[in-house]
């Protein structure tokens, strides 16, 4: 599980969950990733369809090969919305609102938790 907290403000941040899921997927891990906070702003295209980190490949690359590779995307809600992050946003990226329960849960199931 991943934990990804850092939103557009920090491109090499945000950039790096994306690129280390896609890696672990390819390693033939079970990977889910959980964004909160400035994290979840990274479901709004406008704020990410043009970030690129040095030395990475865009952010909207990275994103549609963690789509691609089917990971779940659970974003906490109350963090979302507080961002303006919609439902909208959310359609054709494999991502969903969650609470924190579920986040707890899924941390549960987790044999490892890292966070970016």
């Amino acid at each position: 599980m991943l934990i990804g907290l850092t939103g557009p403000e920090d491109p090499t941040r945000a950039s790096l969950l994306f690129a280390w899921a896609n890696s672990l997927v390819e390693a033939g891990h079970t990977v889910r990733l959980v964004l909160a906070g400035e994290a979840t702003l990274l479901m709004r295209p406008q704020a990410t369809d043009t970030l690129t980190a040095p030395g990475l490949p865009a952010l909207k690359v990275l994103m549609a090969k963690t789509h691609d590779d089917g990971i779940p995307i659970s974003l906490c809600r109350s963090c979302a919305v507080a961002r303006g992050v919609s439902e909208a946003d959310l359609e054709g990226r494999n991502a969903q609102f969650t609470n924190s329960q579920a986040m707890a849960a899924t941390m549960e199931w987790a044999a490892k938790v890292l966070v970016v």
